[in-house]
């Protein structure tokens, strides 16, 4: 019973990045199951403690127990593979928002809102359809910067995604100025 709600719950997470799709390529094809069973198990903790309420319950099912959390992070690398690389893309955003730094200057877009006029080809925050975006810190020409991480959703027509791995404006990347 219990994995059948970790796997409910863990479509819902998706949601949390604005995604309803996995990222192609995110792992590659080799990568080992146990890096993204402890992504799982990471990722479960940290939204749980950071307040989210999905997480909460699965954190919960598990008795907060990381053994019984892991065990049923495990099951899901043999029934749905793409919903644990969700998870560790749902970390990797988690971790990187943690570790931003808040210099938001007026014409840097912080919304996270989703909608008919944000760019489908970013999650994470709201880019705008027709006006270039570029990261931060960055010598790009905007008019629109971000500072936090996004996910890449298809074609990076902003060029975010310098290292291919599905996040764009990651920090420490070599940042786009296109």
């Amino acid at each position: 019973m219990s994995r059948i709600v970790v796997a409910a719950v863990l479509v819902g997470t998706v949601a949390l990045t604005g995604c309803g799709d996995s990222i192609p390529g995110f792992y590659s094809e080799g990568a080992e199951t146990d890096a993204l069973v402890d992504d799982c198990v990471d990722y479960v903790q940290m939204a749980a403690f950071s307040g989210d309420p999905d997480m909460r319950r699965v954190w919960d099912g598990a008795g907060q127990d990381a053994a019984t959390l892991r065990g049923q992070c495990e099951a899901l690398a043999d029934t749905d593979r793409d919903l644990l690389e969700a998870y560790a893309r749902n970390k990797r955003v988690m971790v990187r928002e943690m570790s931003s730094t808040d210099t938001t200057p007026a014409n840097v877009i912080d919304d996270v809102a989703s909608g008919p006029t944000c760019n489908p080809n970013y999650s994470g925050v709201c880019l705008p359809l027709d006006e270039d975006v570029d990261c931060l810190p960055g010598d790009g020409d905007g008019p629109w910067f971000i500072e936090k991480t996004v996910v890449v959703m298809g074609e990076d027509e902003f060029e975010l995604d310098d290292d291919g791995d599905g996040l764009g404006c990651e920090p420490g990347d070599d940042i786009s100025t296109a």
